[in-house]
């Protein structure tokens, strides 16, 4: 059968509307029988959003190694899937879509999925919505009781904020400088209880905010929409994403969850064009984290990416806790939310429901229990409403209490590597991370509202977990924490740290952490901040233009006029730390409380430099 007859069949539209179908010829073959053509390059036809999915499935199907797109713009949309593109058991494969630009019709829809793929790579596309999702406006008046404020929607901005169709009517609204564009300092997120239209494009937002609030006339609003992801990564392993470009993407813009992992990340967010007739650009780039993974068993690499806008995290790794049913010895059952995630020869790490470490052990045995039945209900946030109860054996005995937490380092995303990343001006912290043996090194973050770096467990959203093994090198974090105020907990610039509702978590979950070479810049407060740790090495920082302007940041935890807060920790060490052009809010450079146990270069470790 000659190529021409053959593509015919992989698609059958070939030839119809002027579309054009072309093979680049190689003598490799990626499976048996596979066609000589080993990359096939298609042009699908511009007015079909389902077009490029049947393309890049036929094309496996039929044996290629991978599918080059034509340059050009594409639309894509699945009315039978939630997301527009979806991949699903691919191997060895590529799609090339350099010159590409896959507009998403329906936003409501996530954009793609792999979905159990192994080896599977994206390159070169820019991902963009038809359509303006998110809307923002200014504020023109506010209640002196504190209970509404109104905006005025922005020219060009959608004016339906009162459909729940295409908005959330309980929204968390953000604050925004009118002059910089960028989270506004000292205004924290308000959430909203009730919108009412009060014309066409004024708006009264319900939702009451204290007078520490920094909220006046003329500051900019906007909040996230209902959210999708725009690349999800499920069950896979070995993918590479290499130079993808999204444009306002709409929620988490890159997940991984589940699989094996030890996927390679390369992208971009930018902000997108202001809509026909609007006069100033949106605030805000995407709808959530720039990436986040969870429950992945080796961790990522994410390199040479730009993440910006967002209105949360820019990197999140975390897993997940399982709580004590009931314990006996070396054997116990556990309550797991959203599925069984332990696996025979796993370690697991026990703690207290406050997140005290008890021990570490092995798993001999693992089993999914079908018909139990607990004798005792827990209030527990992430736990009363989970009916999925596994049985664990453990290779020691652990004293194991009723609401008692465990965790599964190896399913925490261990072993990532966060390597010359650029996380600018967005809500929260640049880098919240929870797993074992990573290397963060040659990041620039700059204007992370909560702060640049926090390696911490949090059991408030069940996110597992203290980190083991971790080395900050080399990084650039300036003007991080100025939004947040005296009740955060992760106070520091750099923040390594647990806490629970009694105040920092004893016992010394997190071990062996390394933070040398970082500069550390024009951040008010506390710049670096440990507790909860052992074995910490803190070498060769700088601290730059620190503590200029009063900050009471994470006053209610410690005292935000350190430079440098240990408590809860034993065996810190300080050494060849500078300090350069000291503001006059600072009192200590270092504050060690009694819990700071084994600190050693508390004065010759970290050095004023002559002014």
């Amino acid at each position: 059968m000659n190529i021409k007859k053959r593509l015919q069949q992989i698609f059958p539209w070939l030839g119809i509307g002027g579309m054009l179908v072309s093979c680049g010829f190689t003598l490799l073959s990626a499976r048996a029988g596979a066609p000589q053509a080993s990359i096939l390059t298609v042009h699908p036809p511009s007015n079909a959003p389902e077009a490029l999915q049947q393309a890049i499935e036929a094309a496996y199907k039929a044996g290629y190694r991978g599918v080059r797109i034509a340059p050009g713009t594409y639309p894509i949309e699945d009315p039978h899937n939630d997301y527009a593109l979806h991949l699903v058991n691919m191997k060895n494969f590529e799609v090339d879509g350099r010159g590409v630009t896959l507009v998403r019709l329906n936003p409501r829809q996530g954009g793609i999925h792999l979905d159990h793929c192994t080896h599977v790579t994206l390159r070169g596309f820019t991902v963009r919505l038809a359509t303006t999702v998110r809307t923002q406006g200014a504020i023109v008046a506010i209640d002196p009781q504190r209970r509404w404020f109104d905006i005025v929607v922005d020219k060009g901005y959608p004016t339906d904020l009162d459909n729940p169709a295409d908005f959330d009517p309980h929204p968390t609204a953000y604050f925004f400088d009118p002059k910089t564009l960028q989270w506004k300092p000292g205004a924290y997120d308000v959430p909203i209880s009730r919108v009412e239209r009060l014309g066409p494009n004024r708006f009264r937002f319900y939702g009451g905010f204290g007078a520490d609030h920094t909220m006046a006339v003329g500051d900019l609003v906007t909040y996230r929409n209902y959210l999708s992801t725009d690349l999800e990564v499920g069950d896979c392993s070995g993918i590479k994403v290499i130079g993808l470009t999204f444009v306002g993407p709409t929620g988490w813009v890159v997940h991984e969850g589940g699989g094996e992992g030890g996927n390679f990340y390369n992208y971009s967010i930018l902000y997108p064009p202001p809509p026909p007739g609007a006069t100033r650009r949106p605030l805000m780039a995407a709808g959530a984290d720039a990436f986040h993974s969870s429950g992945i068993r080796h961790g990522p690499t994410v390199e040479g990416c730009l993440l910006q806008g967002m209105p949360d995290d820019g990197i999140a790794i975390h897993g997940r806790y399982a709580m004590v049913q009931e314990s006996d010895g070396n054997h116990l059952i556990v309550r797991v939310p959203w599925g069984n995630f332990f696996q025979t020869g796993d370690r697991v790490r026990v703690y207290t429901k406050d997140l005290v470490p008890i021990g570490e052990a092995r798993l001999n045995a693992v089993e999914v229990l079908s018909n139990y039945r607990p004798q005792r209900q827990t209030d527990l946030k992430a736990f009363k409403e989970v009916n999925i109860f596994v049985a664990l054996t453990l290779d020691r005995d652990l004293p194991a209490p009723f609401e008692g937490l465990v965790s599964d380092p190896d399913e925490d995303g261990s072993g990532y590597v966060l390597r010359n990343n650029v996380i600018r001006n967005h809500r929260a912290r640049g880098m919240l991370l929870k797993a074992d043996d990573g290397l963060v090194e040659n990041n620039t973050i700059e204007g992370s509202t909560i702060a640049g770096i926090v390696i911490a467990p949090e059991m408030w959203w069940n996110e597992a977990d203290y980190s083991h093994h971790v080395i900050v090198r080399n990084n650039h974090i300036l003007n991080v924490g100025y939004v947040t105020w005296q009740g955060t907990d992760q106070a520091g610039a750099i923040s390594v740290m647990a806490s629970n509702d009694h105040g920092f978590v004893p016992g010394y979950g997190h071990r062996d952490i390394q933070i040398d070479g970082n500069t550390i810049e024009n951040c008010d407060g506390v710049n670096l901040l440990v507790t909860s740790a052992e074995n910490v090495e803190i070498r060769n920082n700088v601290f730059h233009g620190a503590q200029q302007h009063p900050s009471n940041r994470g006053a209610n935890w410690l005292d935000p006029k350190a430079l440098i807060y240990l408590t809860e920790c034993k065996n810190v060490h300080l050494a060849g730390n500078r300090v350069e052009r000291l503001g006059r809010e600072n009192a200590h450079l270092v504050e060690a409380t009694p819990t700071a146990l084994e600190v050693r270069g508390v004065g010759r470790g970290v050095r004023l430099a002559a002014r």
